[in-house]
């Protein structure tokens, strides 16, 4: 089995994504605002790590600030797309503030959030 290490940083306007490979974990950090001017790179971050041959994803989202319904639309179709692959893909939530647009669409009960 070879070792899988990687690392790399996007930023776009007010969103900063850092994508990194360790072992069999690729994870997807977002920081800032995820809006519809920004989530087509998290959409591209997350179409890498698809791609990949990585047992589980990991979308971190504890740094952002805001997310609207163009960024809940991406981690929704990211969760679509694995379904093939049960509990592949997982997300840390964000802040209590900006978790509530999870909350009150039915987000919150399809993804599988890390506590």
């Amino acid at each position: 089995m070879s070792e899988h290490r990687s690392a790399r940083q996007v930023v776009f306007q007010l969103l900063r994504l850092q994508s990194r490979r360790d072992g069999d974990t690729h994870s997807v950090s977002a920081e800032g605002e995820l809006d519809l001017s920004s989530s087509p790179a998290l959409e591209r971050e997350l179409s890498v790590a698809r791609e990949s041959d990585a047992e589980q994803i990991v979308l971190d989202l504890t740094g952002l600030t805001f997310v609207d319904c163009a960024g809940l639309r991406v981690i929704l179709c990211m969760d679509a797309r694995s379904s093939d692959r049960p509990g592949r893909f997982k997300v840390r939530p964000a802040p209590e503030k900006v978790h509530r647009i999870f909350s009150l669409t039915s987000a919150a009960r399809q993804l599988s959030f890390l506590r």
